[in-house]
C-alpha cells in the first residue's frame, strides 16, 4: 500500500497526504527543508520520489557473490579449495557486523550453497533456499531446459520451502530483471544473500536508481565479494583473496 511520505535524516515519515506527514516532522525538522518528498510502499518498503535518484528501497542488504568456482565452463560448479578459503573470509568478516536481526538466502545453485554452508558453520544462522535466486540460465537455447537438483539431502541444515527439482528456461533480459525485482520486493528489511554477479547487478541498479549502482558494475564484482545496501548509500566491501 502506498502512502504519502518524507525522507529526512535517514527516516520515512508516512501520511494520509504529504501534509499529514510533514506535520509529524519535528520543528526543527520543518524549519530545515532537508526532506524529500515521494511515496512509500509498505509492502515493498520502496520509496519513490519525482527525482529518480532518490529512489531506494528501506531495507538493508547484503549481497555475497559465491565464491571461486573449480570449473568456470561449468553450469553448476562447486567451489575450488581458493573458494572454500575465500567463503571462510567472508564469513569471518560478517562477524564484524550486527547480523543478529539479519536473515539468510541462498540461491540453489551449488556453488552458492557450499558458500552459504560455510557462513552456516561459522555463523551458525539458518539459511533459506530461495529458488529465484539462481543465476539465469544464458548458456541455453530456445526450448532448452536446465535441472537443478534438490540438495536437501546435502545441506540439511538449511531452510527447504520445495522438495522437486529445480527446471529453468531461457530468460529473456526484461524477464530476468522482473525476477529481480520480485525478489527485492520480498525481501526482509535487513538479509544477507548469497547469488550471482547476474542478481547483484541487477538488484544494485534497481534498489539505487543513481551512478554508484553502475559504478559498482563497471569496478566488477568478482567471486567472494560483498556489496552492503543501506537505503539509499551503497558500499563496496571489497573481494577476499585466499592465499
Amino acid at each position: 500500500m502506498r502512502k504519502a511520505a518524507l525522507y529526512i535524516q535517514g527516516r520515512i515519515v508516512v501520511g494520509d497526504s504529504h501534509l499529514e506527514a510533514y506535520r509529524k516532522l519535528t520543528l526543527i525538522e520543518q524549519e530545515s527543508d532537508a526532506f524529500v518528498s515521494g511515496f512509500f510502499d509498505q509492502s515493498t518498503d520502496e520509496f519513490c520520489a519525482d527525482c529518480e535518484k532518490d529512489h531506494f528501497f528501506n531495507k538493508e542488504i547484503v549481497l555475497i557473490r559465491h565464491a571461486a568456482t573449480s570449473d568456470p565452463e561449468h553450469p553448476d560448479p562447486e567451489l575450488s579449495d581458493v573458494g572454500f578459503k575465500q567463503a571462510e573470509q567472508v564469513a569471518e568478516s560478517l562477524k564484524e557486523l550486527p547480523i543478529e536481526e539479519f536473515s539468510f538466502l541462498s540461491s540453489p545453485m551449488l556453488r552458492c550453497l557450499q558458500t552459504a554452508n560455510v557462513l552456516f558453520e561459522t555463523l551458525g544462522k539458518k539459511i533459506k533456499v530461495e529458488p529465484q535466486l539462481a543465476e539465469t540460465p544464458i548458456f541455453l537455447e530456445e526450448h532448452d531446459v536446465f535441472c537443478i537438483p534438490n540438495r536437501k539431502r546435502i545441506f540439511p541444515d538449511f531452510l527447504w520451502e520445495y522438495s522437486d527439482d529445480l527446471i529453468f528456461k531461457k530468460e529473456s533480459s526484461q524477464e530476468f530483471l522482473a525476477r529481480t525485482l520480485n525478489v527485492l520486493h520480498s525481501l526482509p528489511c535487513k538479509t544477507i544473500v548469497v547469488t550471482h554477479f547476474g542478481l547483484i547487478c541487477n538488484m544494485t541498479r534497481l534498489a539505487l536508481c543513481d551512478d554508484s549502482a553502475s559504478k559498482v558494475v563497471e569496478r566488477g564484482i568478482p567471486p567472494a565479494s560483498v556489496t552492503y545496501i543501506n537505503k539509499e548509500e551503497l558500499t563496496c566491501l571489497g573481494s577476499h583473496h585466499a592465499e
